[in-house]
């Protein structure tokens, strides 16, 4: 469909990584899980090549900020939620959050030409 609607060229933005593997360490961390590390747009990439589309991926970082954000209430509770936590497991989860050091952003452009 984006081939269809495209006149010169499809450009896709989107994370190398699925955007919930940053959550991977706090799995681990409350759960002992390790989740899985794809799919990736890498793996993106090769269905597109699989379905005869001639994709181009190039991948870049973004730099984290220069000054973090303070951790909120609501990135607290979303966080817990996301984890399947009981709400009594809040202080643990900020505890968590705010020992993370601050991360850049792995985003990939996947296009092709019409």
């Amino acid at each position: 469909a984006l081939t269809d609607r495209a006149r010169r060229r499809v450009v896709v933005e989107m994370p190398q990584q699925h955007p919930l593997a940053s959550l991977s360490d706090a799995w681990l961390h409350f759960w002992g899980l390790v989740r899985p590390t794809s799919p990736t747009a890498h793996d993106a990439a090769a269905v597109l090549a699989e379905m005869g589309i001639d994709v181009h991926l190039e991948t870049f970082e973004v730099p984290p900020p220069h000054t973090p954000r303070p951790i909120t209430d609501l990135d607290v509770e979303h966080t817990r939620i996301r984890l399947c936590l009981p709400a009594d497991r809040d202080a643990d989860v900020r505890a968590f959050l705010e020992a993370q050091p601050p991360v850049g952003r792995s985003l990939a452009a996947l296009w092709w030409d019409v």
